[in-house]
């Protein structure tokens, strides 16, 4: 129950009292779809453990999300796919050369694929928010923003860490075995779940680094000019390098774990 309240604090407010009536119809094998001020969601409409007020409720939340903290606005956000299982989400990236096993949701061409867990629906909501954002980073950088940028902020405005990862950055701290920052640019490594989990916790504690010291003005600077640059050049016109943004966030991480 408490790394439940760590992870899913941040969509807490999508689960209200009471039902909004939304507007849909029956597509072909049950599957349909809710239209809504600019928002589009598919789903099953036979899968029982799906509450579509409360999926429209996180979508409306990420997109508030997005406008109050990157100042950008997602008018359309028409391509949500509520999937039931990962096999269903295969098929829709079929011939990609990604990894699915461990994902709950993904941003794709455009679409936004997310499986609903029918023994844990605040999980759904934290995937829908989540993939929203890469959606929001995608729009303002082009899709041209560095991973470990673009996974940050997409984990930092869904969720907080649970204390399995947060022992991972601990770790990662007392020992000095960071994965490098320069490496995650292009694509997170498909790697082994420990150093998986480190390397998520790394892409939030730095873009929560970033946020609490430099501001938010400063993160909204570098997705838009992540359009046309590269994070080096947007690094060094904040006074940076790699080697100094790591140094001093591992002694801001360092005072946070003393």
């Amino acid at each position: 129950m408490k790394e439940k309240k760590q992870v899913y604090g941040k969509v807490a407010c999508v689960s209200p009292q009471g039902y909004v009536s939304i507007p849909s119809y029956f597509g072909e094998n049950d599957y349909g779809k809710t239209e809504i001020s600019g928002i589009t969601i598919h789903y099953h409409l036979k899968n029982s453990s799906l509450n579509p007020p409360n999926i429209l409720r996180a979508v409306l939340h990420a997109q508030k999300r997005v406008k109050e903290y990157l100042g950008h606005n997602l008018n359309k956000i028409d391509n949500i796919h509520i999937l039931n299982s990962m096999e269903e989400m295969q098929k829709h990236i079929l011939n990609e050369n990604k990894s699915l096993s461990w994902v709950g949701g993904i941003f794709h061409t455009g679409k936004i694929m997310v499986i609903a867990e029918p023994d844990d629906p605040d999980a759904l909501y934290v995937h829908i928010t989540h993939e929203i954002i890469h959606l929001a980073v995608y729009q303002m950088s082009n899709g041209k923003c560095s991973c470990w940028l673009d996974e940050g902020i997409s984990v930092y405005l869904s969720q907080d860490l649970n204390d399995t990862y947060l022992k991972q950055l601990v770790r990662a701290t007392d020992k000095n075995s960071f994965f490098p920052f320069e490496a995650l640019e292009q694509q997170l490594p498909d790697t082994d779940e420990n150093t998986r989990q480190l390397i998520y916790a790394q892409c939030f504690s730095m873009t929560k680094f970033l946020a609490e010291t430099k501001g938010w003005e400063v993160v909204r600077l570098m997705f838009a000019q992540s359009a046309t640059k590269p994070m080096s050049e947007i690094l060094k016109y904040l006074g940076l390098n790699y080697y100094f943004l790591e140094k001093t966030w591992k002694q801001w991480l360092q005072k946070l774990n003393a």
